[in-house]
């Protein structure tokens, strides 16, 4: 009686290992692509105060909680305001408190929306 449950119980593992994935490797289903190149934007946000800003090159660098300061590159799409008014980049000052909107584009920040406050962080330097 025991050798016959133990010739079904060996038979049942055989026929599920047959079944298995790793034995039957060239029968496996369809795989999807996914197209990443239409998928939504990542949207961030990241929030600190000018350091200095290029108009030369449309960037726009930030001190945030990160050890390394922040650039984002802006573009004819960026949109510039303090306190609810469109400004522009050459309006803004070092010192100011920033919230930037950004996603990455071919390994750059790309500026979305520079939200200028009130108040400034940092006293202006006099040179």
């Amino acid at each position: 009686m025991q050798k016959k449950i133990f010739i079904l119980l060996v038979a049942v593992i055989l026929t599920m290992e047959f079944n298995s994935q790793a034995f039957s490797m060239g029968k496996r289903g369809s795989v999807k692509k996914i197209d990443v190149t239409n998928a939504a934007p990542q949207i961030l946000i990241i929030k600190g105060a000018v350091l200095r800003y290029n108009l030369k090159n449309s960037t726009i660098t930030i001190s945030t909680n990160a050890k390394a300061p922040f650039t984002a590159y802006i573009d004819k799409n960026t949109t510039i305001s303090r306190v609810g008014t469109n400004i522009r980049l050459k309006d803004v000052k070092e010192g100011d408190l920033v919230a930037v909107m950004y996603e990455i584009k071919k390994g750059k920040n790309i500026a979305k929306d520079i939200s200028v406050q009130k108040k400034t962080a940092l006293p202006r330097k006099n040179k």
